[in-house]
């Protein structure tokens, strides 16, 4: 099955991009920087990649891949030859497995690509326009989730939009956190464009934001975790706000609740192990790092300072910070917290054990501090469905589908999409099928869903 616009030019496009790479390597190579040889070859690569998202316009990225001596993009090989064995041989020097492109890519930005490329000394990609470096190394986004991602966004063109948005999420968080890290100034602006966003797409349909959050991943877990947070947090409240404005305003304080980790050591906030008390004291303080960055920024609303800094208290003084005078989380930063907890519980780590949702809500009740937010645990746990967005599902009849829209009133009867039939064949089946329909004559539904093949953070309500 095939759903890629202009498939036969599709991987001749893509082609053009490593080839021109290749070329404006070279030049960087033979030249010094800024060079008008060098620079006539990245105007040419940056041709390059927008000609691609021209003749591609449903796209958000490219990704291109690195491994077993072979750049490909979606398992085909690309660029074969000298020029591309430079390149290769640089992403090998780099533990680089590939990159992804988007259209808004930049002459400077393909500069500075160029300019840690040729660097000789292991170093991470500095965050750039465009450009997004996939890589072995903890901190680094890798393939994984990416390649799930990409499979989803072909195969269920319904869900394109909630998986850009969350995709663009990650994104801006991940720059944001990396440009504070290095001491930079940040771009504020991007991250009131990605809320806007996440408001208008949760306004239009509030339980395909979830869609995101079924695909696995590797990656810098505060990214992931957080943007998961939004999501839901977003999908929650989006009944009981007056309009766009204000869920966009509940969207930036979710996205940024743990803004202020970026000051937290790497080893200790990447630890593949259970911290000590030392450790957990560092990582208590960041809330309160959270808070004093976003104060420092003008754009940044009040409620994301004041999520920031409560979304880890609790009743009774549970919990922490513990401030001098009191303060209140108010019901947004409540929710962040509740939600916050729940998708670290039912994440899948792979070095940790992920909770099944009736183990997490069990947690969740039971935690000292937490009696006055469970009208939000219960608000949580009534608004998730069984079968969210995303979350790939096995049909009563062997067909396998991937969930496209999901209904709190009829949770386990959401509108699919089949993509593959009961021997196991791609399937181009371009009506989504509607689980709530029944067969007119005898009053059976037309199919059930038997199990979920893929068990996703929120799709395990059914365990």
């Amino acid at each position: 099955m095939s759903t890629e616009p202009v498939a036969t030019l599709h991987y001749d496009r893509v082609e053009d991009v490593v080839r021109t790479l290749a070329a404006s390597l070279s030049n960087a190579r033979l030249y010094p920087p800024r060079h008008p040889r060098v620079t006539e070859a990245v105007r040419t690569f940056v041709g390059a990649v927008g000609l691609f998202f021209t003749a591609h316009a449903g796209w958000e990225w490219v990704r291109i891949q690195y491994g077993g001596n072979v750049v490909s993009h979606r398992g085909v090989p690309l660029g074969e030859g000298g020029s591309c064995k430079d390149l290769m041989e640089r992403f090998e020097a780099h533990d680089c497995k590939g990159l992804v492109f988007r259209a808004n890519i930049d002459d400077e930005s393909a500069h500075t690509l160029l300019d840690w490329l040729l660097e000789n000394e292991q170093k991470g990609f500095r965050p750039t326009n465009g450009v997004r470096v996939l890589t072995g190394r903890a901190g680094e986004a890798s393939t994984m989730d990416l390649e799930a991602r990409e499979n989803l966004f072909f195969k269920v063109p319904e869900l394109r939009v909630p998986l850009s948005v969350h995709e663009g999420a990650i994104d801006v968080l991940d720059m944001l956190m990396r440009e504070l890290r290095g001491g930079r100034n940040i771009d504020y602006g991007s991250v009131l464009d990605v809320s806007e966003r996440i408001a208008a797409v949760a306004m239009e349909n509030d339980t395909q934001l979830l869609a995101g959050m079924n695909l696995p991943y590797d990656d810098d877990y505060t990214y992931n975790h957080s943007v998961n947070v939004c999501m839901i947090v977003t999908s929650l409240i989006q009944p009981f706000v007056t309009g766009r404005e204000q869920l966009s305003k509940v969207a930036e304080a979710a996205l940024l609740h743990d803004l202020g980790k970026c000051r937290i050591p790497g080893e200790i906030l990447n630890k593949k192990a259970a911290l000590t008390s030392e450790e957990f004291e560092v990582i208590q303080a960041h809330p309160e790092y959270g808070a004093q960055m976003l104060l420092e920024y003008a754009g940044a609303d009040p409620l994301t300072v004041q999520v920031a800094y409560c979304h880890h208290m609790r009743d009774d003084e549970f919990g922490y910070p513990k401030p001098d005078v009191p303060v209140s989380p108010g019901p947004i930063g409540n929710l962040v917290a509740v939600v916050d907890m729940f998708e670290a519980l039912t994440a899948k780590r792979p070095y940790k054990k992920s909770f099944s949702v009736a183990q997490a809500l069990k947690i969740l009740l039971t935690t000292q501090g937490m009696e006055t937010k469970k009208p939000l645990i219960r608000l949580l746990f009534d608004r998730l469905t069984c079968f969210p967005p995303g979350a790939e599902v096995l049909l009563d009849s062997g067909e396998r589908a991937t969930v496209v829209k999901a209904f709190s009133e009829t949770p386990d009867r959401p509108i699919v999409k089949v993509t593959e039939d009961a021997d196991g064949n791609d399937v181009d089946i371009t009506v989504p099928l509607d689980l709530r329909l029944r067969d007119g004559d005898n009053g059976d539904y037309l199919n059930t869903i038997k199990h979920v093949i893929l068990e996703p953070v929120s799709s395990i309500l059914s365990a």
